[in-house]
């Protein structure tokens, strides 16, 4: 076995020295714990970075959910005040049909 240790190889050289080892070994025990360890570290960080990703899913969501609400109140509002234009509009008409025709 490589006086280096197992952590400082690269993926390639512990298969090499699994390839090496014979099985059942010292060697090939230290070289599979190694290849676990790997694994369980790569798993880690993938489920992190799944947790990111879904955090920002959320958020994502909830902004969507935070547009949609504002949406809705910004048409009402618009709808209201086309309502008011509207009223405003029939009494300014009625206040000149009675300017023109109500001094009969």
């Amino acid at each position: 076995m490589s006086g280096r240790p197992l952590r400082e190889m690269s993926l390639d050289e512990l298969a090499r020295l699994g390839e090496e080892a014979d099985i059942g070994s010292d060697d090939h025990g230290r070289m599979m714990a190694e290849l676990a360890r790997r694994q369980t570290v790569a798993q880690i960080e993938a489920t992190l970075a799944q947790k990111t990703a879904s955090e920002a899913e959320e958020k994502a969501a909830k902004a969507i959910v935070d547009t949609a609400l504002h949406t809705e109140r910004s048409a009402n509002y618009l709808f209201w005040s086309v309502i008011a234009a509207t009223l405003s509009t029939m009494i300014t008409a009625a206040g000149v049909l009675f300017h023109l025709f109500g001094r009969g």
